[in-house]
């Protein structure tokens, strides 16, 4: 299978900045408050000694303070999904990285958040889980969970807690060298961000492959095929 051993990042590129500065290696992890879903089952994780817990009608309420100082960046087990394409994928105008899972997992887990001491439950990867109810109590077991309705997104998360982060900012970059194994544009990437960003794997002799997805008119599927750059 075609898959196997990889996951896949979507990406739009309204500015091809970012996705150059993935091609090189620089993996960008989002704070927690950014996910697009508000009952995302992180919503009730606790940060030690940070988290305010307070309990309500409704269960348990924890305190923002202990939420942002998780960061998660997010993979699917699948490149032809077509909803992916169009949310993520900016409808086809975007791509899609596929990653190495060995290369990408043990980046994420050995990654050293604390500048005093390595602390391996600062990190976690794995396969989301999808529940019909979301933890009514705070567990780090929320990062890795989400409700029914985002099934289709076959998700796979990596998430870093960073102690020393700047309150500010919306995140930050950890490094996966090596870890992507192709980059496959949409159907409707424009060429200008093609070229940019091929030029950039070509300058760097890349091991990447390049990639586009077209689509079966017949079966009405996505497909990849070499991309060849003159």
């Amino acid at each position: 299978m075609r898959s196997k051993g990889h996951l896949y990042r979507y990406r739009h590129i309204n500015d091809p900045k970012y996705a150059i500065a993935e091609v090189n290696g620089n993996l960008w992890l989002s704070i927690s408050t950014y996910l697009n879903d508000r009952f995302d089952g992180i919503s009730d994780l606790p940060e030690p000694h940070k988290t305010t817990i307070h309990r309500t009608m409704g269960g348990v309420d924890v305190g923002i303070q202990g939420k942002e100082r998780w960061m998660i960046a997010c993979f699917s087990k699948k490149w032809n999904s077509m909803p992916m394409w169009a949310h993520y994928g900016k409808e086809g105008t975007g791509l899609c990285f596929e990653y190495n899972y060995g290369t990408l997992s043990s980046s994420i887990l050995n990654h050293n958040n604390n500048p005093l001491k390595f602390d391996p439950k600062d990190s976690i990867f794995g396969k989301v889980k999808y529940r019909k109810r979301l933890p009514r109590r705070p567990t780090r077991k929320g990062i890795l969970i989400k409700a029914n309705s985002w099934k289709y997104e076959k998700e796979w998360r990596g998430a870093v807690l960073d102690r020393a982060l700047d309150t500010q900012s919306k995140g930050k970059v950890i490094s996966v060298k090596g870890g992507i194994t192709s980059v496959i544009f949409g159907w409707r990437t424009p060429q200008a961000s093609i070229d940019e960003i091929t030029s950039v794997i070509r300058a760097r002799n890349l091991k990447t492959k390049i990639e586009q997805v077209t689509i079966n008119e017949n079966t009405r599927r996505l497909e990849r095929r070499d991309l060849v750059i003159a």
